[in-house]
């Protein structure tokens, strides 16, 4: 399968950001596209990011934040994650700070292809933060410079600090508010949500980021808040553009959405009134082959249809718009060559459920076509394959009648009732190894679901059964049963021989294992009793050397006797 093209879930506006980046990974971390912006910045880490792991352009210390970040973000497929990230800076060894949000691309089956990475660089804040941290004497100058606005709370919630940016997000004036506490001015600027997040963090002491509407100035804002023994410290970063930008995302996104939802070749999304509302390249190629104009958004998609395709449009599209779904196969002449398609409509609702047009699909299905054709001639073939087994098969309906059976079976009922049973014929009429009746047992339990395997000696032959059941091509319903003969005479008499070979061979082992062992060790404790025998005893050494002799000739003769079984053993196995 070809791989997806990533860069087109990425808006015009983006591809062409000076402010924003813009990053698209596969599922493997691999990039796959950047924007201009981000190739511009970090053109020092090498002249093409594609192909390479998106981690070259994170600090170490960051790998874990982000690996964890894109795990939340698949597993949430419908969720922008927010997350700070560090990246280098060429020739120095401080580093970029720069905010992002990842959101994970589906295709058109709801399955991640990647991951969207927009973000920007946030590194003038960060350093404004530092200073104001590190440099108590200079804070003031310092928050007045930053870009965003500036609070500092006591421990009590009192307002200590802010900046001219923060008066005008909060429309508030600060020699009205400096001293006061912050849960005074609810309603004022501060609304309660705010209030509760505040005062929570103070008390779980952990940074967070979040963001927040004012009402007073309508202007969204992204507060990040570090908490401290002497307070809290937040940082308010005007993002109402950047909200603005986001929807436009999010609709853009829900557009493609539902043209590639519905299928993967050419694809149009259809207004109402059948204006052309998206489109994907193919479509867009297509138009240019067939009328020599390329598609506009916001035209009649009449106008851009062959002459032979408008009836069927006019007939369908309107079918659609009802909540139907529609599919049928079209024969074109391309060049005098006869051609298929598929032509497929799609009603596409949005969020709420309000029908928002039909997304129309167009599917070259000719090589489908003539695979068919191909499947006809492969039929003779299987066919031919199911005729060549030794093995007697039939067919057989759910009333017990032969639909088919191969060549096997054929001459079987040939050689047991002097002609071959017909098509149509029941199979109860076949003389079987077992009863009529038996078999009849055996099939009514094969078309209830059961399958039946066993072997019979008849007429000096071994046979194997098997009796399953057939299922229809979707499996959902049994639809006859098949009956499978197998004569394994030949094998039956192998396992014989092998079963007589084995007890020899066990009463062998036996022998080796038992017999040889106990006149060996009799001998071995007779061998140690004349070694070491008393001088004095001359007539016992004579006699344990008798008895050595004894065993001797007994181990003698065991080994005769096991030579004499091996003799009548045929080890080898022949087919």
């Amino acid at each position: 399968m070809a791989s997806p093209n990533f860069e087109i879930f990425v808006p015009d506006f983006i591809k062409n950001s000076t402010v924003y980046f813009a990053i698209v990974t596969d599922l493997e971390g691999v990039y796959q596209y950047v924007n201009k912006r981000f190739q511009a910045r970090f053109d020092f880490l090498g002249s093409d990011f594609i192909g390479k792991s998106f981690m070259v352009g994170i600090h170490p210390d960051d790998h874990l934040i982000c690996l964890e970040t894109v795990k939340s973000c698949l597993a949430h497929p419908g969720r922008i994650v927010p997350v700070f990230l560090r990246k280098p800076v060429k020739g120095q060894k401080e580093h970029v700070w720069s905010h992002w949000e990842f959101s994970t691309l589906l295709d058109e089956n709801q399955v991640p292809l990647g991951v969207l990475c927009i973000g920007h660089d946030i590194t003038d804040a960060e350093k404004a933060t530092r200073k104001a941290q590190e440099l108590a004497e200079r804070v003031e100058t310092i928050l007045e410079e930053i870009s965003d606005g500036f609070l500092h709370l006591g421990v009590n919630m009192e307002i200590r600090r802010i900046n001219s940016k923060f008066e005008r997000l909060f429309e508030l004036d600060r020699k009205d508010i400096l001293g006061k506490s912050a849960p005074e001015l609810e309603g004022k600027g501060f609304n309660e949500n705010l209030l509760q997040k505040l005062s929570t963090i103070f008390l779980e002491n952990q940074l967070a980021v979040f963001e927040e509407f004012l009402v007073p100035s309508k202007k969204w804002v992204l507060i990040t808040v570090y908490p401290s023994n002497a307070g809290l410290t937040c940082f308010i970063r005007d993002i109402t553009e950047e909200k603005r930008r986001k929807a436009h995302i999010e609709l853009s996104e829900n557009k493609l959405k539902a043209v590639y939802d519905s299928t993967v070749d050419s694809n149009l999304l259809i207004g109402l009134e059948g204006e052309i509302l998206n489109f994907n390249r193919v479509a867009n190629e297509t138009s240019l082959r067939t009328k020599g104009k390329e598609l506009t958004l916001g035209s009649s998609i009449e106008d851009f249809l062959p002459e032979d395709s408008l009836e069927g449009f006019r007939e369908n599209f309107p079918r659609a718009l009802e909540g139907n779904q529609v599919q049928i196969e079209v024969l074109r002449y391309l060049r005098g060559v006869p051609y298929w398609f598929e032509v497929s409509y799609f009603p596409v609702r949005d969020a709420s459920g309000s029908l928002m047009g039909v997304a129309m699909n167009i599917k070259d299905i000719n090589a489908r076509k003539l695979t068919e054709l191909e499947l006809k001639e492969s039929q003779g073939m299987l066919n031919a394959i199911y005729n060549s087994t030794s093995e007697a098969w039939f067919f057989l309906d759910k009333e017990l009648k032969i639909k088919s059976s191969n060549k096997a079976a054929k001459l079987l009922t040939q050689s047991l009732l002097g002609r071959p049973m017909t098509i149509g014929e029941s199979f109860l009429d076949f003389p079987h190894l077992n009863s009529t009746k038996e078999v009849a047992s055996y099939l009514k339990q094969v078309i209830a679901g059961s399958k039946i395997n066993f072997q019979k000696f008849q007429d000096s032959r071994w046979w194997d059964i098997l009796m399953e059941p057939v299922f229809d091509s979707e499996r959902s319903e049994i639809i006859g049963v098949s009956y499978i003969m197998k004569d394994i005479s030949l094998m039956k008499e192998n396992e014989d021989r092998i079963l007589k070979q084995n007890e020899l061979l066990k009463e062998i082992t036996w022998y080796q294992s038992h017999g040889l062992r106990r006149y060996v060790a009799n001998i071995l404790a007779l061998c140690d009793l004349v070694i070491n025998y008393s001088q004095d005893s001359e007539q016992e050494r004579e006699e344990f050397i008798s008895m050595i002799l004894a065993e001797s000739k007994n181990l003698d003769s065991l080994i005769h006797k096991i030579v004499a079984l091996s003799s009548h053993a045929d080890l080898r196995f022949e087919k």
